[in-house]
């Protein structure tokens, strides 16, 4: 694993986690948290980290 690849997994990892607060937020302020949001919000991360994965394999083929 070159430097590369672990600073982009560093980053993935910090946007998941701050969106992961952004959601906790959510729940604080509105005191309710519908499936729906958590579903889309879900998938919303899921497509990102689909897509990092995608460019990084692409960038650093084995």
């Amino acid at each position: 694993m070159n430097a590369y690849v672990y600073k982009q997994l560093v980053f993935t990892a910090l946007w998941v986690t701050i969106a992961f607060i952004i959601l906790f937020f959510i729940k604080f302020y509105t005191h309710t948290l519908s499936i729906f949001l958590l579903v889309e919000y879900l998938a919303i991360i899921l497509v990102g980290l689909i897509t990092r994965y995608l460019v990084l394999r692409d960038k650093n083929p084995q």
